[in-house]
């Protein structure tokens, strides 16, 4: 998976279908900090779908993550 953001290509996830089952896709991911991790898909577009909402879900994390650190920070003064 691709994200271009700036006009700059980054590759976000990585994955391969396992030859010996069909439904096991073998992904890794510097973003969601994966090295080697396995999801159960019907079909590539299945895992595709799974692939975009786990990314979706980390990058909402890490907004509510800081959102609340600067909420902290306004508070303190």
């Amino acid at each position: 998976m691709h994200f271009t953001q700036f006009y700059d290509d980054e590759i976000i996830l990585k994955f391969i279908q396992d030859k010996d089952n069909l439904e096991n896709y073998i992904y890794v991911s510097e973003l969601l900090n994966v090295e080697y991790d396995e999801i159960l898909a019907e079909s590539i577009e299945d895992a595709m779908e799974q692939f975009e909402y786990m990314v979706v879900d980390h990058i909402q994390e890490q907004i509510n993550y800081y959102d609340e650190m600067l909420d902290r920070f306004q508070e303190e003064k």
